[in-house]
């Protein structure tokens, strides 16, 4: 574009002023100006971070170069994603390329424009947030088999200017959490609608997930990450890939800055105090300067002195016009807030506006004695309130704007071609991995049990076995009485003993950070990468300890002299090493799964016994098992890693019923055959927890 053209176009570029909704009534924050883009016909620009483009919009969550906008000689506009590591949208749909119609409305990054006859226009800013809140209905299920239905949500309505700090209150069961829930959009009600700036955000969740920052009441941050390191790994995860090393550090210490914690920046999570773990929970969020914060309970458990810093920090980020909505039960430090949503039992709205007016309103100056006489007779107060000018003011009239702005999406508006590309999975894995090699070897004492377990069993194994009785299978097939009974108890609990260490290791790893895989879940990771991470941690933990099993058993039992597909005692090494390892990871696969389906790390924990005790019955050795039972055994990794051992160890089996079948034939193709059997197994277990991480975000999406 020549020099003149982008003279041109700055000139018609353009700002006005608009604020909508109700004000507090000493509010007066400072409105975002508006741009308008026009083009002739054949001309295009660039949107992007970086100050050589046409358009900048200063935003981490936009790429340096964006979006190009082109207008043909037919006078049609254009809209093109020049960065597929960052979705753009239009009207709510992410697009690769989109011919826009009058009405259109794109999103890069936090700006929001919609196409009018002026030409593009900036419609809103996404880090200024109205929240409307339209008939939210919601009930669930009580009794043995969830036949009866109990109201938690009832007729709430409500609007929610930019830049308000909202209390939600009310006593436990009141409602709270699940009207957060369902103004965050990732529990949407049985009925009713929540807007953000006059868009449905349940149809438009992904176009909106970019602005919200969520903490729940449990910590989303590892405790064995210093606050850096936690900040570190979210911006990199959260940010654009094109963000240089600087401009992360750059809002690390912006972030660290807000939240007051410059001073703890080096210290690892679990030693900070609740109130700063909470801090930096929020800090998290804050990297990708949302729009709107939604906390629950965030002063829960901590002094008074703590809950005013907490409420203080809130209240400085909505003065920078950035939406806060949380939920407590306490009331001291209320006061800094704009409005009091007040639940009561049943999940009705007993009052909704200003804090004084409030007082006001139930005519008491002590919030206890306003609690006590709502519980006393909370009809009489739900009445009151639907009669109350406050009503009018703050609900009744807002609710009617609302309802006029909740729109219906013009299906026509856009034409987008296949979606943009999701984001990098493969980029996901290698942050999530080295994170998770970053906690697991900051949790020294777990570090230290995990490897203490191999030479612990190792050393017990070889002080109870026979010298050379491993060897012995292969050197001197003719000796009476001959080895195999002590070598198939050495080796079985070699295999049991591998086959536990995969479960034990992997029993508790996703249980234990279910609010954080929640959060991050919510917002941008993939299910495949966080499995993946995982295992690829653990399955190395599992080498380690296999080859730590296995050399010091056979220092004292020995190996087999040849392998079956490889040569020498190496060979055999080589073999015996691959079959436990496969073991381990096929425990592995199997302890990821119940750890996912877990509803907490103790009933995980409580569980170990129906995956270890099967590996015992289910190897082939103390129990000959026929019929159904041995079909069952399918699934056991012992009994293939059994008979891949015994395999390679050629034991003959005149003891328990193997001797005139092909259990443990000493053969290539057997072999082989055990290993695929293992293979298949981690595959099984494995397509298992991605389905049960799957499920658990449409259990956790219905409610």
């Amino acid at each position: 574009m020549s020099s003149d053209a982008q003279d041109d176009r700055a000139a018609d570029i353009s700002t006005d002023v608009s604020i909508t909704g109700p004000q507090p009534d000493d509010a007066t924050p400072d409105a975002a100006p508006r741009r308008v883009l026009t083009l002739e016909p054949g001309e295009s620009l660039t949107l992007g971070r970086a100050v050589e483009c046409d358009v900048a919009l200063d935003d981490p969550l936009v790429a340096p170069r964006q979006a190009r906008l082109g207008r043909a000689a037919d006078g049609t506009y254009t809209l093109e994603n020049l960065d597929q590591s960052r979705p753009i949208f239009v009207n709510g749909l992410a697009v690769r390329q989109a011919q826009l119609a009058p009405g259109a409305e794109a999103q890069l990054g936090q700006s929001s424009f919609v196409l009018t006859g002026a030409g593009l226009v900036q419609s809103d800013d996404l880090r200024s947030i109205q929240v409307d809140a339209i008939h939210l209905r919601e009930t669930v299920g009580e009794g043995l088999f969830g036949r009866t239905r109990k109201t938690v949500l009832d007729d709430i309505s409500l609007s929610i200017p930019p830049g308000a700090f909202v209390a939600i209150v009310g006593s436990s069961g009141a409602g709270k959490t699940t009207l957060l829930g369902a103004l965050d959009g990732q529990r949407p009600p049985e009925s009713g609608t929540v807007l953000y700036n006059g868009r449905n955000l349940y149809r438009e969740l992904a176009f909106f997930s970019q602005t919200q920052g969520y903490v729940p009441q449990d910590d989303i941050i590892h405790k064995y990450l210093t606050v850096e390191r936690a900040l570190y790994y979210a911006a990199r995860l959260r940010l654009p890939e094109s963000l240089t090393h600087e401009q992360i550090s750059a809002r690390i210490d912006q972030t660290l800055e807000d939240i007051d914690m410059q001073a703890q920046r080096r210290q690892l999570i679990g030693r900070l105090s609740g109130g700063q773990r909470k801090r930096v929970s929020i800090g998290v969020e804050l990297l990708a300067w949302p729009g709107i914060f939604l906390l629950d309970e965030p002063t829960s458990g901590l002094d008074p002195a703590l809950d005013r810093h907490i409420m203080q920090m809130l209240r400085a980020l909505a003065d920078r016009r950035q939406t806060i909505i949380l939920t407590t039960h306490t009331m001291e430090h209320i006061d800094l807030c704009d409005y009091i949503c007040f639940l009561a039992p049943g999940g009705r709205l007993v009052y909704f506006g200003a804090p004084a007016a409030m007082r006001d309103h139930f005519q008491m100056d002590d919030y206890a004695d306003i609690f006590a006489a709502i519980h006393s007779d909370p009809d009489h107060w739900v009445a009151l309130f639907r009669q109350s000018p406050d009503y009018l003011r703050y609900v009744a009239g807002p609710r009617l704007q609302s309802e006029n702005k909740s729109r219906p999406r013009a299906n026509s508006a856009s034409a987008p071609l296949p979606p943009a590309r999701q984001p990098d999975q493969l980029r996901q894995l290698w942050l999530l991995t080295l994170r998770y090699l970053e906690i697991f070897r900051r949790d020294k004492m777990n570090l230290l049990i995990l490897f203490a377990q191999a030479p612990i069993i190792a050393a017990l194994v070889a002080l109870l076995s026979t010298h050379n009785i491993v060897r012995e299978l292969t050197s001197a097939p003719g000796l009476s009485p001959p080895p195999d009974l002590g070598a198939q108890r050495t080796l079985f609990i070699m295999v049991c003993s591998a086959a536990w260490f995969g479960i034990i290791n992997a029993l508790r790893e996703i249980v234990k950070e279910r609010p954080i895989y929640r959060r991050e879940r919510a917002i941008y990771l993939a299910i495949a990468p966080y499995a993946l991470s995982k295992a690829l941690v653990l399955g190395a933990l599992g080498l380690a300890q296999s080859v730590i099993l296995l050399v010091l058993v056979s220092l004292r039992s020995g190996y087999p002299l040849h392998g079956i597909l490889l040569p020498g005692e190496q060979g055999a090494f080589a073999e015996m090493l691959l079959t436990l390892w496969l073991v381990s990871l096929a425990g592995l696969a199997m302890g990821l799964m119940v750890s996912a389906l877990a509803p907490n790390a103790d009933r995980a924990v409580s569980l170990a016994p129906l995956l270890l005790v099967p590996q015992i019955i289910f190897a082939n050795v103390i129990f000959t098992l026929k019929s159904g039972a041995a079909i069952i055994s399918w699934i056991a990794p012992s009994r293939w890693g059994m008979q891949a051992l015994g395999s390679i160890a050629q034991v003959r089996d005149p003891f328990s019923g193997h001797a005139h079948d092909a259990f443990y034939a000493s053969s290539p193709a057997h072999l082989l055959g055990f290993w695929l059997a293992l293979v298949g197994l981690i595959a099984l277990y494995s397509a298992l927890t991605l389905l049960a991480l799957r499920r658990a975000d449409r259990r956790r999406q219905a409610g």
